[in-house]
């Protein structure tokens, strides 16, 4: 079990990118250089001189205890005092592919499964989708869709935030960006069909540490037919959550529960 002093359990954590000079030796002082960084963390969140802080750096995927020297509008100072003992994530690379769905349950599809430990999430717009969205208006709604993604990381302690993949409009753009993966164990998720195979089962017999797992859950109206075939032509296994019929959202967040039952060893 990985011990946590009570200052760093009670310190609020923030994602900051950390250069490399200053997290070599500790203790190190350094300065918040950038802009967004600092407005959020004095402006917004009012940190304050002496307060003890978690830095969590998303690259090195590593947390740091810092302490807050100086703070004004135009400056942020701190002092890097000691890296945080904690439990490497043990979860394969888990990219999630999310048809659209209704805010209200797309909002907490993202939040959980970011505490479960999702890698990535890649939104797709499907032939069932109610959300339909324009080019226009795509990066607006992924600069909101990043922020949840940060403040569930931050919440639940994670050392990364998951990446948001550009929009596909469609499931035939998907197969474009499949080339790095060419091992991954692709699953999608069916609530009707005789040739699914339960997603434990799938799981099980495909278990690898250094394997990506994409999973693809589609909309409220589930995935057409043709985009069924698509999936089966990309090389994607046809999978059940059992016997009930769950909604996108839930279904998301049960195969991300799944993921983490099968592989998690800690």
């Amino acid at each position: 079990m990985i011990k946590k002093d009570a200052t760093s359990q009670q310190a609020r954590r923030f994602f900051v990118p950390l250069p490399p000079s200053v997290a070599e030796q500790l203790p190190n002082d350094f300065q918040i250089a950038d802009a967004d960084i600092l407005h959020h963390l004095v402006t917004v969140c009012r940190v304050k001189q002496g307060e003890k802080l978690v830095l969590t750096d998303p690259i090195q995927e590593k947390a740091y205890v810092a302490k807050v020297q100086s703070s004004s509008r135009n400056e942020l100072h701190l002092s890097l005092e000691s890296i945080m003992p904690t439990a490497a994530d043990q979860l394969p690379n888990v990219i999630l592919i999310a048809a659209l769905i209704k805010e209200q349950r797309w909002d907490p599809l993202l939040q959980r499964c970011t505490e479960l430990g999702v890698r990535s999430i890649w939104p797709v717009s499907s032939e069932r989708s109610i959300v339909r969205l324009e080019r226009k208006d795509i990066e607006k709604k992924k600069g909101r869709w990043h922020d949840i993604l940060q403040m569930a990381a931050e919440q639940s302690e994670g050392l990364f935030i998951p990446k948001l993949e550009n929009v596909f409009l469609g499931v035939a753009e998907i197969e474009s960006v499949l080339q790095p993966y060419p091992d991954a164990l692709k699953i999608l998720l069916m609530e009707r069909g005789e040739d699914r195979t339960v997603l434990k089962q799938i799981l099980k017999e495909h278990r690898s540490d250094s394997t990506p797992i994409m999973i693809a859950i589609g909309p409220e109206g589930g995935w057409s037919d043709t985009e069924a075939k698509q999936f089966q032509q990309m090389g994607f296994h046809f999978a059940s959550l059992g016997a009930r019929i769950l909604r996108s959202d839930t279904a998301a967040m049960a195969a991300m529960a799944a993921v983490v039952y099968e592989c998690w060893d800690a």
